[in-house]
């Protein structure tokens, strides 16, 4: 394997056994060395999407003597930007900044016309003024006419409204005898439902103390259940995993989850481990022993067999 890694421009180039890549060199946020043979780009995409570089197989630049000396020279990459805008870009801002004189002389010519138009409206609007003030004087003349119409109308209304007001005190007159009729089988109605109140409240009284017994059962049976959907639960893989409790990233294109009950020692056998590693393009989970039990060691994560899900 051989990589190249150069200088170009606004990014830096990584060619390895003819694949080329190109990082933009704002977009790289760290660059460490780790592992004592390998330097690590962070783009700001996760830990999977780290770009990491291997010293030995690092032909371009040549004669490195450490991963340090790596480092360093693509950090030195990245101070050689000098800002220079690239020929595309600056015939692009010169045309920006013709379009906007342009722009200028064009709002400058439409406030002249706007200034046209609106003196054109003031005229008008004085015109129409003339217009609303004839057309409200006649509204007024046959509103005063519709007036006398309706004042008519009104003291036929209040003729009416006597004739019902009288009406309405001989209802009332007539309905508070019935009134007093309802109230008193209302008083006969609450005398029942006071009976009744008092039966049930002995019959609940009852029952009340046959259950005392049988809600005693009931619990200790409750927490038999509890005791008993929680072995099952974690002997059958079906524990709720939320955020894991460890997270170890040391390796390249790999991360190790590990899950267990908060405050558990990493040299127990009780965590649940997942291992997610990066197969090119593609992302592969796998479980430690192929389970989500709670029953390996967080310290020999490295060391263990790994599969699907119940695989």
């Amino acid at each position: 394997m051989a990589i190249q890694i150069t200088d170009d421009l606004s990014c830096i180039k990584v060619v390895n056994n003819g694949d080329v890549l190109f990082i933009h060199k704002k977009q790289i946020k760290t660059i460490d060395a780790i592992r004592n043979d390998t330097v690590r780009i962070d783009i700001g995409e996760g830990h999977l999407k780290h770009v990491f570089v291997n010293l030995n197989d690092v032909t371009v630049p040549a004669g490195l003597p450490s991963i340090f000396a790596l480092r360093d020279a693509i950090k030195a990459m990245l101070d050689a930007d000098d800002g220079t805008l690239d020929p595309t870009l600056a015939n692009q801002i010169t045309e920006v900044n013709l379009l906007t004189d342009i722009k200028t002389e064009v709002i400058r010519d439409t406030g002249l016309l706007t200034d046209i138009k609106t003196g054109q409206a003031t005229q008008n609007g004085k015109l129409d003024g003339i217009k609303n003030t004839q057309d409200a004087t006649n509204t007024l003349l046959n509103d005063i006419k519709t007036g006398q119409v309706t004042e008519i109308t009104h003291l036929n209304n209040i003729k009416n409204a006597q004739d019902t007001h009288s009406t309405l005190l001989n209802d009332l007159k007539t309905g508070q005898v019935t009134e007093n009729a309802h109230l008193n089988n209302i008083k006969n109605a609450q005398d029942t439902h006071s009976t009744l109140l008092t039966n049930v409240r002995d019959g609940i009284v009852n029952i009340q103390n046959q259950n005392n017994t049988e809600q005693g059962y009931l619990l200790d049976m409750i927490d038999l259940l509890t005791q008993l959907n929680t072995t099952m639960s974690a002997a059958n893989g079906n524990s709720s995993f939320g955020d894991p409790t460890r997270i170890d990233e040391s390796e390249p294109e790999m991360v190790y989850n590990g899950y267990s009950a908060a405050g558990a020692e990493p040299h127990i056998a009780v965590w649940a481990i997942k291992r997610i590693r990066r197969f090119g393009d593609e992302f592969v989970t796998e479980w430690a022993d192929g389970n989500q039990l709670f029953d390996n060691i967080w310290n020999n994560r490295q060391e263990l067999q790994y599969l699907p899900l119940h695989g």
